[in-house]
């Protein structure tokens, strides 16, 4: 089954994240970022109503690493092969490292030339969360760590998007693991329940289910199931969008008020739930309703696809420079609010656009070819490596399986 439509709602949902950003930035109500109630009233609706699902980061974020378990897993569920384990790790390592490590290089370099005025729009805006960015002296050598640790520990300061590359980094290790057990245990059912409990409330559990959703549909009874869906997959996105636009912070006076009380979780852990389950039914409507995946094999989302990870590492910083800088003085210039927002969001766009484009062709595919490169050193070092090792064992085995020479006995010659 041929799957670039995914390609092209990755894009989408890195689109989402941007949105995001932005309306935690200027719309703070409409996010759940403050509750002001002198805010502006139409973002009141927004929160209120489904709307919100065009700006809900949270729930793309599950979708890119429900997308992640999918994409990482599909080469053994087509064909059964295994992964060649340590030299898909280095892979994976540098393919995600690289570009992440230039935009953090970036965002220093940004802030070091003095060219953030995410305060400046922040008291216009009265987002504490646009405030609460970059309020820090950087250092080239804070800029280094960061770049060396962010794929280990939470670690996010100059970038804040990066707060997920630690999780899809080992979430990614633990896709190899699995799908290199599943070579030798067919069990698999119950590796997902297991795994699936264990890990519920976390975004892990996202990498468990998008291995599952990609094993059904290379499994024989994938045209069944898609045969008895029919257009019933129009529902599963309908449900999977129901899910993914739970607003973030308090449900009160919104469509979720009920599940709240329902629940004796905390709401910041029903709505991670909520988003997660959400992705996957969104997802699995997906797989199953061609026209959908014809509209995300269209070239706009597919250019979304191909620049998704460069738009989602540069976009953040676009918004605390060049997008604070001119919603600031177009505010000071006398603009109303909305007109200020909508003046300034149009060329931001496009300069986001226009940088993630050009990072996806020199920085992110030059990281798809290094990472490539790294593969193949590794694969030849561990092949030299394991050949070795089979030397040293037959060497071991053949000195211990040779014939003991008979102990010499000294003759005295007769008189």
């Amino acid at each position: 089954m041929r799957t670039r439509f995914l390609d092209g709602l990755r894009g989408v949902a890195a689109l989402t994240v941007v949105f995001d950003h932005y309306w935690f930035a200027y719309f703070p109500v409409a996010i759940g970022a403050t509750n002001d109630p002198s805010h502006h009233a139409y973002e009141w609706v927004i929160r209120q109503t489904p709307l919100y699902i065009l700006f809900n980061g949270n729930f793309a974020v599950c979708l890119f690493f429900i997308l992640s378990g999918f994409v990482l897993s599909q080469r053994f569920f087509r064909t059964g092969e295994g992964f060649d384990l340590v030299p898909t790790i280095a892979k994976r390592y540098a393919r995600l490292w690289l570009p992440a490590a230039g935009a953090i290089l970036l965002a220093y370099w940004m802030m070091k030339l003095g060219l953030t005025f995410n305060q400046r729009a922040a008291f216009q805006s009265g987002s504490d969360w646009l405030q609460g960015l970059w309020g820090f002296t950087p250092t080239f050598h804070q800029a280094v760590v960061e770049a060396g640790q962010t794929f280990f520990l939470d670690s996010h300061n100059f970038d804040g998007p990066l707060w997920t590359m630690h999780i899809e980094l080992w979430g990614s290790l633990m896709v190899f693991g699995l799908v290199t057990l599943f070579t030798k245990y067919t069990n698999r059912l119950a590796v997902y329940v297991l795994l699936g409990g264990l890990l519920w409330q976390t975004y892990y559990v996202c990498f468990v289910i998008g291995i599952a959703l990609c094993d059904v549909v290379h499994s024989e009874y994938y045209d069944k199931i898609k045969a008895r869906i029919g257009s019933s997959g129009w529902v599963l996105l309908l449900v999977g969008l129901y899910f993914g636009a739970m607003p973030s912070g308090p449900l009160e006076h919104t469509l979720y008020a009920p599940l709240s009380i329902m629940t004796s979780t905390t709401i910041a852990q029903l709505v991670i739930e909520a988003h997660i389950l959400g992705a996957a039914f969104v997802l699995g409507g997906v797989l199953t309703t061609v026209g959908v995946q014809n509209w995300l094999n269209s070239r706009p989302a597919q250019f979304l696809g191909t620049i998704s990870f460069s738009l989602y590492l540069l976009h953040f910083i676009i918004l605390a420079s060049f997008s604070s800088y001119l919603f600031y003085y177009l505010i000071v210039g006398g603009h109303g609010y909305r007109a200020s927002f909508i003046i300034m969001l149009i060329p931001s766009l496009i300069l986001i656009f226009t940088s993630a484009y050009l990072y996806a062709k020199y920085v992110d595919a030059g990281a798809i070819a290094a990472s490539k490169r790294v593969y193949s050193g590794v694969a030849a070092i561990n092949r030299r490596w394991q050949i070795r090792r089979r030397g040293r064992k037959l060497a071991i085995e053949s000195t211990s399986n040779q014939p003991v020479a008979p102990p010499i006995v000294a003759v005295k010659a007769a008189e």
